[in-house]
């Protein structure tokens, strides 16, 4: 546990760079038991006690973000099969004595548990069965298989407190969502993943986690790049995995032979950092055409984020991009798209993308479908678009897009208006202008 531990309240499952949901059912879970079980007459048993639960009070003031209104948490990373395991460490933490509001701790709980009790989409029986909202193997490992259920009594460590505690009496308790939008980060200054919330919902910006490391892949799951590697994830979205014939582009960038036989992941990427509000990283598409490469800036802002890409391409590839899916259960579905952008619409949620380039009529606008029951949420989904309408040659080319995802009741999104002159982006915004300069 010492060697996995970096600061600030964080472990890294393995290399840096390996955060999920493992800091949270396993990481500070299973220390904060030991102070539970263990014989206090152990060495240095007061130490460890106060080191894990300081731990675990520092993870916890940045944790309780991760939660929409709903109790739903971001989806990402990997055995997300172990759905609400993701609350178990809160009713821990109270038992143990950490630093947290219990109230709030039993509502985030309670809510939690409570997500997946009204969206899970059983088969003839009440039993969780393999996926995350649905019956789905394409979207588990077959290290969790159908056992993954049982991650979940974890949370039911619950039970062990006392009834007149103040944990059960949230009803009047409000965790942030509740409270106002936000945008946080954590404090440890080499993990750049920011969540938002905004209507409700929570997004996250990942600039850092990923399971790529060293340039190399080091485990065989099923689909490491959507599991981490997308740009953001959304709470209300949820996300796409891709197949070997169906590569799920929604919140990547990805490159295409002009033949459509290969299609890009995002699967390592370089964090180049956090600045001024803006996230900068790059990577390589092609393993074995390295001088191609993809530079990108990402700028959360208030109703949208904006993700600015300079792509040096050595040889001739499409280039495509797409935005939130949406998962759907029936056949209502609207899509729009026009000369400059794309929509779909489910009966929830609209999912948007307006994109400009440095070349003039390049682009074409469309929809992306993710391979049935490859979807987080349910199992058809679809995602905006744009592609390249003819392979580009070789150069560099400048992208600049927006993307928004809100309810269909909401009325007005604050758009900015994007610039693109010569290397430079200008985002302007109602009240704040981001320039981004990609360089030579």
């Amino acid at each position: 546990m010492e060697s996995l531990y970096i600061g600030e309240g964080w472990y890294k499952d393995g290399e840096f760079g390996r955060f999920d949901y493992y800091e949270v059912w396993s990481l500070h879970l299973y220390p904060l038991l030991w102070t539970l079980i263990a014989d206090s007459s152990f060495s240095n048993y007061e130490h460890y006690r106060e080191t894990y639960i300081e731990r675990t009070n520092q993870f916890l003031q940045f944790y309780i973000y991760w939660f929409d209104e709903r109790g739903a948490h971001v989806p990402f990373g990997r055995s997300l099969s172990y759905r609400f395991a993701a609350s178990s460490i809160f009713p821990v933490a109270v038992l143990a004595g950490c630093d947290i509001k219990p109230k709030i701790a039993g509502r985030i709980t309670a809510m939690n548990i409570e997500f997946f009790k009204n969206n899970c989409r059983f088969e003839e029986t009440e039993i969780l069965q393999e996926g995350y909202l649905y019956r789905t193997t394409n979207v588990i490992e077959g290290y969790t298989s159908d056992g993954g259920a049982y991650w979940c009594c974890k949370t039911f460590l619950a039970l062990l407190i006392g009834e007149d505690h103040p944990f059960w009496n949230y009803e009047n308790a409000r965790f942030p969502i509740e409270e106002e939008n936000y945008l946080v980060a954590p404090k440890h200054k080499g993990i750049h993943m920011l969540f938002q919330g905004h209507d409700g919902m929570v997004t996250l910006y990942n600039n850092t986690a990923h399971y790529c490391q060293n340039n190399m892949i080091t485990h065989k799951f099923g689909d490491l790049k959507g599991w981490y590697s997308k740009f953001v994830y959304n709470s209300a979205a949820g996300f796409g995995c891709s197949c070997s014939d169906n590569v799920s582009i929604d919140n990547m960038i990805a490159l295409t032979t002009p033949d459509r036989a290969m299609t890009s992941h995002r699967l390592g990427f370089t964090d180049l950092g956090y600045e001024n509000g803006v996230l900068h990283s790059m990577h390589v598409p092609f393993s074995n055409d390295k001088k191609s490469i993809v530079e990108s800036w990402v700028v959360p802002m208030e109703d949208v984020h904006v993700r600015v890409h300079k792509v040096r391409l050595s040889q001739p590839y499409y280039v495509s991009e797409g935005g939130f899916s949406l998962g759907r259960w029936d056949d209502y579905c609207v899509k729009e798209r026009g000369e400059t952008f794309s929509k779909v619409s489910t009966r929830e949620y609209v999912s948007e993308i307006r994109t400009i380039c440095s070349e003039n009529n390049v682009l074409c606008f469309g929809v992306g479908y993710p391979q049935a029951n490859h979807h987080l949420y349910a199992p058809l989904s679809e995602y905006p678009m744009f592609s390249t309408k003819e392979p580009l040659a070789e150069g560099e080319y400048i992208f600049a897009s927006i993307f928004a995802i809100y309810r269909v009741e909401k009325k007005n999104i604050c758009y900015p208006e994007l610039y693109v002159k010569e290397n430079c982006v200008e985002i302007k915004g109602a009240n704040t202008t981001v320039i981004i300069d990609t360089g030579e």
